[in-house]
């Protein structure tokens, strides 16, 4: 398209280079692909230096692309800059003089490169240039996507439905989108904008919940999930945690130190219990021991610490703040204090700066600063009447 610059992401590696020319649509908003090169270096241009190796991959691309480059601006993306070392170099060799002439026709800016995702096809063509080359299968992989199975094995393979989802967020907007495959090869999309802001991994979310909610209006048993979120994945698995301070926690009316007790006194895991919780369980006991049905915790002076709950944590830590102490001491100053009273439990500096900020007298009496905001300059101005 004329007047329209081409963008040339460049890649180099050991011994192959790889490069994608692009050009922005007729909405300058979309960058169409114009044409695909990789090439292996031969033996001798394999020990080229890094930079050499750049300007000869440039060269080689702007010959082969000159019918494209030779009427447009190119903006060259890549790591190094090689027009500035052709073009500026003291002392040139023959190698680089030739590629200084063949460059010289062309109007090439450099623009170093930023993000990731433009060049992760450049990165691919470039690894792709091997010996036993074999062509591009540009079928769906599935053994590269991360999937949830939930199958019987009452059922047959032949009636899973699959689903594909996908989500992306941007300055343009929030959209995510859901395919369902049927078992007789049926695809069914389905799209959807949102109409609030969200990060890429919200809008990952709002795809697989939409299409969960499709599955299950549908009345679908058996289904196979694929998806590139790994952080959606794993949690539908059952594998991660989500951690956010929004997520209420389930309350199963058992203690904090439960897990860890059974573990020490049995040496059983608790049910559905993943690897992962496994190796978490057998990490925390090494640092607790029971004495009959008291845990204690082995502190670094190794000194014994009582474990207690919620409830009795909460009474330890207004005893030492206020009756016992009665130093009205900050949340860090506390939790030290109620360690050294003998106990402990998992969220102990949080829970006590938490209560010394919700110290009415505390809060009264803590230091107040009266600076102003914006400093005072010194003004000068004759006096508004006459003696």
């Amino acid at each position: 398209m004329a007047g329209r610059p081409l963008f040339l992401y460049l890649t180099v590696n050991e011994g192959s280079m790889g490069c994608v020319l692009r050009q922005h649509d007729e909405t300058s908003k979309k960058e169409r692909a114009v044409y695909y090169l990789s090439k292996k270096f031969t033996e001798y241009e394999s020990k080229y230096s890094s930079l050499e190796k750049m300007c000869c991959a440039l060269a080689w691309t702007a010959h082969l692309l000159k019918q494209y480059m030779i009427y447009h601006t190119t903006w060259l993306i890549t790591k190094l800059d090689p027009i500035k070392y052709v073009f500026e170099k003291p002392s040139l060799s023959g190698r680089v003089v030739r590629w200084q002439v063949l460059l010289s026709e062309y109007d090439i800016v450099y623009v170093s490169q930023k993000a990731i995702k433009g060049s992760a096809i450049v990165d691919f063509l470039a690894k792709r240039v091997e010996e036993d080359y074999e062509p591009m299968e540009f079928e769906f992989l599935d053994e590269d996507l991360m999937s949830i199975c939930l199958t019987s094995e009452e059922e047959s393979e032949k009636e899973n439905w699959n689903m594909f989802f996908d989500g992306a967020s941007n300055a343009l907007g929030h959209g995510i989108g859901v395919v369902l495959v049927s078992p007789e090869e049926g695809h069914y999309p389905i799209i959807a904008k949102l109409n609030f802001y969200c990060t890429n991994n919200v809008a990952e979310y709002e795809a697989c919940v939409m299409g969960l909610q499709v599955v299950i209006e549908r009345k679908i048993h058996i289904m196979k999930v694929f998806g590139d979120s790994a952080l959606v994945i794993y949690q539908l698995r059952g594998e991660w945690e989500t951690r956010h301070s929004n997520v209420e926690e389930e309350v199963d009316e058992k203690p904090w130190y439960h897990d860890i007790v059974h573990y020490l006194k049995f040496q059983q895991y608790p049910e559905q219990s993943l690897e992962n919780d496994k190796k978490t369980i057998r990490r925390l006991a090494m640092n607790f021991f029971l004495d009959g049905d008291i845990l204690y915790k082995r502190s670094r002076d190794q000194v014994f610490l009582r474990c207690v709950e919620s409830i009795e944590a909460r009474r330890i830590v207004e005893e030492v703040h206020e009756e016992i102490c009665g130093a009205h001491a900050s949340g860090y100053m506390l939790a030290r204090q109620v360690m050294r009273a003998g106990y402990y439990w998992l969220t102990l500096e949080m829970d006590c700066i938490d209560f010394a900020l919700k110290c009415h007298k505390c809060q009264i009496y803590k230091d107040k600063i009266h600076t102003l905001a914006n400093s005072q300059n010194v003004l000068t101005s004759p006096w508004p009447f006459s003696m």
